[in-house]
């Protein structure tokens, strides 16, 4: 079996390995949960204005800013009921005086990514032009509030329509946490629960070294393919800036340094 090279990191820590098969099929997944500007869940920070002079927008209006520093921000925040993986859209109105590089800001317990849209476009340009845009399939923890946020940092007017989420059912994904039966530790490794937001039941911890001690998540696929790697650690003060991941493959390895003050 080969294993390719690609590797993408995020997050990468000893409390939680996520792999996503880029191959996936969305033609089985839940109905879409839409967010329209005027739901309730929507707050504003700054300039937004109400219109409905552009057509193609979602529901009854859609609301704008002038282009500024980023202090006008329109956020939808919403929680899902399953945990899992979901994919996320937008939908704007294009316009000639709209701007091209419009930021949308993810924020999840991941934490947040960045998102630059041209709402000059269609939605889905130049790939799938559509109502709406496809940002990406991220997981979400259920009952967790996470966050779409849009701002005024751009060279034009921003359009705040709608969002969706929509739970995938059929990625081939897989969850380690530090107590799978998998994992493999080496050395003299603590147990704690006192930094918070971990995932399961607690995290393991070591204290500066040499690097002999190790913590292993061993796993193997069925097919092969690009795999995405997620993972998740508690922050906080006093951690390594510089904690070194190896990924072994069957072509040899990647190294990465994170730094497990910040998601």
């Amino acid at each position: 079996m080969k294993f390719e090279k690609k590797i993408f990191f995020r997050f990468i820590t000893i409390l939680l390995l996520s792999l996503i098969n880029s191959h996936y099929s969305l033609a089985e997944s839940d109905q879409p949960t839409i967010l329209d500007n005027l739901s309730d869940s929507c707050t504003t920070f700054g300039e937004w204005t109400s219109s409905i002079q552009s057509p193609y927008f979602y529901d009854v209006d859609y609301e704008y800013s002038h282009k500024g520093n980023g202090k006008s921000k329109f956020a939808w925040e919403f929680s899902v009921e399953e945990e899992g993986f979901y994919k996320i859209m937008v939908h704007w109105c294009p316009a000639r005086n709209r701007a091209t590089n419009s930021k949308y800001y993810l924020k999840s317990f991941l934490g947040i990514e960045i998102f630059n849209r041209d709402q000059t476009k269609w939605c889905g340009y130049p790939d799938d032009i559509s109502d709406w845009d496809f940002l990406g399939i991220f997981p979400f923890l259920s009952k967790t509030q996470n966050k779409i946020i849009l701002n005024n940092d751009s060279n034009g007017y921003v359009i705040a329509d709608a969002i969706s989420y929509e739970k995938v059912n059929d990625l081939n994904t897989f969850l380690i946490d530090n107590r799978d039966s998998r994992c493999q530790i080496i050395g003299d490794w603590g147990i704690s629960t006192q930094k918070q937001e971990y995932f399961g039941e607690d995290y393991y911890h070591k204290y500066p070294g040499t690097g002999l001690s190790k913590f292993i998540w061993n796993f193997t696929i069925e097919s092969d393919g690009i795999y995405e790697i997620f993972a998740w650690w508690p922050v906080g003060m006093h951690v390594a800036d510089n904690a070194k991941y190896i990924v072994k493959y069957a072509d040899g390895a990647a190294i990465e340094i994170m730094n497990q003050a910040y998601t």
